[in-house]
């Protein structure tokens, strides 16, 4: 709202959708706790690298834990009653944020209102491949072409497995 009081029209505005999430260690369990007064750098991280889609798919955290939907900020989060810390890595989570296919509707939603106070050009993504849960498909860019450009689409199917060839050439 700030950019249009300034002058910057609306149709000329984009907002961000980050495929990464933040995480936050325990005793943090939800959004609007209270964090003063915790170190930042041991209580939570925003890495887009350590907590990007791909990974919080891999390292379980999706499929751990219960999400859950925040109405009034129209934001996903998955929280972890008494902390979760997958065997691949050594950082407890108590709840991690993150964008998911109800986000991105809901941005997309927004972003395409003509009520009074909404609405955007549209989206800019950080970054596209970390939407993928193993390198085929990518159910978060299937969400943002759903939200913001066909409302109708279906994913596709993944492709079909390539024959792979390999040359090694060695040279002094």
């Amino acid at each position: 709202q700030k950019y249009v009081a300034a002058g910057i029209p609306r149709e000329k505005i984009g907002m961000g959708l980050g495929f990464y999430g933040m995480n936050y260690r325990p005793p943090f369990t939800q959004p609007g706790q209270v964090t003063d007064g915790y170190d930042r750098e041991t209580m939570w991280s925003v890495n887009d690298v350590t907590w990007n889609y791909t990974m919080l798919h891999k390292h379980g955290y999706l499929a751990n834990g219960n999400y859950m939907w925040d109405e009034a900020t129209q934001t996903s989060y998955r929280t972890y009653p008494g902390g979760y810390t997958p065997a691949t890595r050594n950082q407890p989570s108590g709840y991690v944020s993150y964008e998911d296919p109800a986000s991105i509707a809901a941005k997309g939603a927004w972003a395409q209102s003509t009520r009074e106070g909404e609405g955007a050009a549209g989206t800019i993504i950080w970054l596209v491949n970390y939407g993928t849960t193993h390198g085929i498909d990518n159910p978060l860019m299937h969400a943002v072409k759903k939200a913001f450009m066909d409302p109708n689409a279906t994913e596709a199917p993944p492709p079909a497995p390539a024959e792979m060839t390999m040359e090694l050439v060695i040279t002094n």
